[in-house]
């Protein structure tokens, strides 16, 4: 302020009524190409597993014990959810999106808390859960897109 007699209520911040959250026609076009980017490079790769045969397996997470950061036992079974089978859930049809809730969440022995915290925040509000599942129905193929 540098010795200057400026009144401190010209100083303070607009209040929070007048301050626009619109995002500006760049951002907003940005993000409409990006998605349709995505959506497409998911397309490329549901047909191709569609015309190999074969199931969708991400680079970054395999199925394998270094993708649990060595924290599981040595008995893990990876499986995919078609390969789940009780006689609970043989009647009841396979979703990747329904309405969640916190309670759904539960943490097992992986050490994920962080991660199983965040989902049930998230769980709390369903629009937000819709807005983050982009693929909503099952993909045989083994790909789905999540929005971050």
């Amino acid at each position: 302020m540098c010795q200057c007699s400026r009144s401190l209520t010209a100083l303070s911040p607009p209040a929070p009524a007048a301050i626009s959250r619109h995002q500006s026609e760049p951002s907003a076009t940005l993000r409409h190409t990006e998605e349709e980017q995505a959506r497409m490079k998911w397309q490329r790769i549901v047909d191709f597993c569609r015309r190999t045969g074969d199931k969708f397996v991400d680079d970054s997470f395999p199925p394998t014990d270094r993708s649990l950061h060595g924290n599981a036992p040595n008995d893990v079974q990876w499986l995919r959810p078609t390969q789940i089978v009780s006689s609970a859930s043989s009647e009841v049809k396979w979703t990747v999106f329904r309405t969640p809730l916190p309670s759904d969440i539960s943490q097992g022995i992986l050490g994920d808390c962080w991660l199983l915290s965040a989902l049930a925040v998230l769980a709390e509000r369903d629009d937000l859960v819709r807005n983050v599942m982009v693929t909503r129905d099952v993909c045989y193929e083994g790909a789905y897109q999540v929005s971050i």
